[in-house]
This record gives C-alpha cells, sequence and structure tokens, in this order.
C-alpha cells in the first residue's frame, strides 16, 4: 500500500503481506485508509494515512474460516466506513455486530452498502451451485445497519440461460 502526494512523490508504503488488495475505503475524516484483501486469514486493516502506521486489524478467517484445499479463501469484497456490514466495526476497530451471530453463511457475500437514511444495510450472496441443505438461498439480505438484525430476505431468480444470479 502505497500514498503519494498530488505531485506524485512517495509519502509512504507499507506491506501488507501476501494478500491480494480488493477494497479500500477512507473514513469521512480522511484520517484512515479502511483496506481489505483476499488470502488465507483475509485481514482488513485500518492503516494511518498520514503515517501508514496500521492501527488495527482483523482476520476474516477467524470468522468465516478458511480451506487453502479448496482454494476457499476469505476476502473482504466491499467496505462501507463506520456503517455496517457482516461484521460491523467502528473507527477503532471495536467489534460491533456480525451476522449471522453463530454460523457461517452457506454461500459466498459478494457485496454489501448501507444506507445511512433508513438504517439499514443490504448484502448479497451466491453460490456456483445451490443445495437443498443450504440456509441462506436468497440473494438478498437486509439487516438494521445499528444491530445486525436480519429485517428481511428476499430470492431474486437467475434469468435463463443462467443457474443463479449474482449480483454486485
Amino acid at each position: 500500500l502505497f500514498l503519494f502526494d498530488n505531485e506524485g512523490r512517495q509519502k509512504w508504503k507499507r506491506s501488507l503481506g501476501v494478500g491480494k488488495l480488493i477494497a479500500l475505503c477512507l473514513t469521512p475524516d480522511g484520517k484512515l485508509a479502511i483496506v481489505g484483501e483476499q488470502s488465507a486469514e483475509g485481514k482488513l486493516y485500518a492503516v494511518d494515512v498520514h503515517t501508514g502506521d496500521i492501527r488495527w486489524q482483523y482476520k476474516s478467517a477467524d470468522f468465516v474460516g478458511s480451506d487453502a484445499s479448496q482454494r476457499s479463501y476469505p476476502s473482504v469484497v466491499h467496505i462501507a466506513v463506520d456503517n455496517a456490514k457482516m461484521l460491523a466495526v467502528n473507527e477503532e476497530g471495536r467489534l460491533l455486530w456480525q451476522f449471522p451471530k453463530n454460523e457461517v453463511i452457506d454461500s459466498w457475500i459478494n457485496w454489501c452498502d448501507v444506507n445511512d437514511k433508513n438504517g439499514r444495510a443490504v448484502f448479497s450472496t451466491s453460490a456456483y451451485d445451490f443445495r437443498e441443505d443450504m440456509k441462506y438461498k436468497d440473494t438478498m439480505y437486509f439487516l438494521d445497519k445499528r444491530t445486525g438484525e436480519l429485517l428481511n430476505s428476499t430470492h431474486v431468480p437467475p434469468i435463463p440461460p443462467f443457474d443463479n444470479t449474482v449480483m454486485r
């Protein structure tokens, strides 16, 4: 991760390991860069924009697991700063809530977003193959962004010739 000034001069660089950087967002005050990556650990970092120092980090593998033999690496695919997502954390890195609380979703999470006007978070899921025994088959899940409580979910049927729906 690098920071350059407006003239193209490098101000700092920070190694974040071997993961592939997937998502980045600045906090509203511009003091922290929240960075998500894909790797065996699937880390989420808060990096001080002025110094490049890592203020805090989470391993998403601690919440969803990881299986290298199945090429199943956790990934932070979207960041909504100071708002809700599958793992909601505040600017200090304190975990606010996680959804679901006591299990792992048995499909992928492709995207999430937050609506500050109605206090809701939404995320979409997909999978290569949906099985009868899967619990999370709906396409979109709507949560209360403050608590992580599930408010509603809906299935968006695929458009032929496709077998599933992927929303991003």
